[in-house]
């Protein structure tokens, strides 16, 4: 028996457990909503109002989420490199047993260029540095190294891959769904990944140190992408409704989560026309909008205090002078849109700001309603509300294509985008003016 083949029989692929992956996840679903509500009562209450709510007894379960999330991330891309090294090994032998040259620089060739996993120290020091915040991150470099290894073993050794690979626009919708389900979705997340781990052990290192059988019938399925953004995009308006309803103020994270959402389905319609891409981001965008709207309005107890303060803010800059308010208008969107214009992810910006008026919205259609006014309902449907979402959409559009576009396509595309705005600018002054 040569050096390789004893190599090779004492390389061990053994299954990964699942149960401490559910941690991260529930530590958070628990820990946030506190937190927020600590943050909030204690900027419009003070600090000794919030030390002394119910909800700084959950605050401390963060800590959890930040040691199990950080020990996970040191763990997890661990078992990636070194399963990485060791399939590595034993493919080679396989190959090389059959002979098969081209499969070996085919299989490793790809490897190599892909390869962006991270130390485990440097996941470790990462996680515990950012309190957590980078672990969603990291957990997504890992699913992603280790879904394109699956798919390149399989492709080789089983004739067809059954493990979908992820880009880019999945990792934000992952990310942005656990921010939208306040950390439960990470349960499912983390699951997935060791799911996908141990699936591959099953598969191609079942038979270890033989090669695997080449029939198959294993297919992964993930949840269609549209509609896990969709379901996002109403499941969050009932949760964080839900928790505005019983006082627990949440906004931030409902901007964050939108903002995220927004940007992973732009970039998930890049391949298609630009200005179907608009069209498709544009109704997204409404839909978006809608459900941040319904936080507001079923939440609006935790709201009413800083919608008031917001719209004593907006009275003040309000102007009768039909051309200082246009400028105003138009400059506020206009910045909004221009920070927009950062490559990839600048849309997680627009979805910011278009949740957090969403929500103020809200608020302000439930105190109109109660009032027997019933005049606010029609926004949505004005025309310059829909031509600032349509420009919107533009600048978001432009923010997936902005490094593959020419210098004259992208003067273009943003000088339509400008005045889209402008002209949405100019009509609602106009409406402002002639409503008062």
């Amino acid at each position: 028996m040569s050096s390789l083949e004893n190599m090779v029989s004492s390389i061990r692929f053994t299954r990964e457990p699942t149960y401490i992956y559910v941690l991260p996840g529930i530590f958070l679903a628990i820990s946030i909503p506190a937190l927020i509500a600590i943050s909030f009562t204690a900027a419009l209450q003070g600090i000794e109002k919030a030390l002394a709510s119910w909800y700084r007894l959950l605050a401390p379960l963060y800590a959890g989420y930040w040691l199990s999330s950080s020990y996970l991330a040191y763990r997890s891309t661990r078992l990636v490199a070194k399963h990485l090294v060791d399939s590595g090994i034993t493919s080679y032998y396989w190959l090389k047993r059959k002979g098969d040259v081209d499969a070996v620089k085919a299989l490793y060739r790809g490897a190599l260029l892909r390869k962006t996993l991270p130390s485990p120290t440097t996941s470790l020091l990462l996680a515990i540095v950012t309190g957590g915040l980078a672990y969603p991150i990291i957990l997504h470099i890992i699913e992603k190294t280790i879904r394109d290894h699956c798919h390149g073993e399989e492709a080789v050794f089983l004739g067809r891959p059954g493990t979908m690979r992820i880009g880019v626009e999945r990792g934000l919708l992952d990310i942005s769904a656990s921010v939208l389900t306040l950390g439960l979705y990470l349960v499912y997340w983390c699951l997935r990944f060791v799911k996908t781990y141990n699936n591959h052990v099953k598969i191609i290192h079942g038979n270890h140190p033989e090669p695997p059988s080449s029939v198959t019938t294993y297919k992964e399925a993930l949840p269609s992408f549209s509609t896990l953004a969709l379901s996002m995009v109403f499941l969050s308006a009932g949760i964080y409704g839900l928790l505005g309803l019983y006082g627990l103020p949440s906004y931030p994270m409902t901007a964050l989560g939108y903002g995220l959402l927004l940007a992973s389905y732009a970039v998930s319609q890049r391949r298609g026309s630009m200005y179907s891409q608009a069209l498709r981001i544009f109704v997204f965008i409404y839909l978006v909008f809608i459900s941040a709207t319904l936080v507001g309005f079923i939440g609006s107890p935790a709201y009413l205090q800083l919608a008031g303060e917001t719209q004593k803010y907006m009275q003040a800059i309000m102007s009768r002078d039909p051309v200082t308010l246009t400028i105003n208008i138009f400059l506020n969107n206009y910045a909004l849109s221009l920070i927009s214009l950062a490559p990839l992810v600048g849309s997680l910006y627009i979805g910011m700001g278009l949740t957090n008026a969403g929500v103020f919205y809200g608020v302000a259609l439930l105190t109109s309603i109660a009032k027997g006014d019933y005049s606010a309902l029609t926004l949505l449907l004005m025309p310059h509300a829909i031509l600032e979402l349509f420009g919107y959409a533009l600048f978001t559009t432009i923010s997936t294509r902005v490094v593959y576009m020419g210098a004259r396509s992208l003067a273009k595309a943003v000088i339509l985008g400008s005045l889209v705005l402008l002209l949405a600018s100019v009509v609602e002054s106009a409406t402002i003016l002639i409503l008062t």
